[in-house]
């Protein structure tokens, strides 16, 4: 089975004094249903773990101002005959940066605070690196 290795970010920023999180609206494959997720892509042939956070950042959001912090997370799943290997890192970024959304790809896009995240965020991995996240002290 070939494997596809994946990246994901936990996008957080400090807004009136609380920590938030980016959260990107996306149609899931399987259903056809919008879902809040965190943001996620492929690594490419020669690229490196944080250049593709980087890339997938840059593409999806727009944001170019971001620090990539340390991987904390890693998980996979089989989906379309793919075994994908994730690996998830934490992010800074500036959320004064306006968003420029990738629209042929994700819906809506927006800061929320971290207990809305672990409510609204459908897929429990992402749920897991929510909680991972929330454990640093910031």
């Amino acid at each position: 089975m070939e494997i596809r290795q994946s990246v994901q970010a936990v996008i957080y920023d400090r807004i009136s004094n609380k920590i938030r999180l980016l959260l990107v609206k996306k149609i899931d494959l399987k259903n056809s249903m919008l879902r809040w997720r965190l943001l996620k892509g492929g690594v490419e042939e020669n690229e490196t773990e944080q250049k593709a956070v980087t890339r997938e950042i840059l593409e999806e959001v727009g944001l170019t101002k971001i620090i990539i912090g340390e991987k904390i997370q890693e998980y996979e799943y089989e989906f379309e005959g793919l075994i994908n290997k994730v690996k998830t890192f934490i992010v800074h970024a500036d959320s004064a940066q306006k968003l420029k959304v990738q629209t042929s790809e994700i819906a809506d896009a927006g800061w929320v605070p971290i207990e809305d995240a672990k409510k609204i965020l459908f897929f429990e991995p992402e749920k897991k690196a929510v909680e991972i996240f929330s454990q640093y002290h910031f």
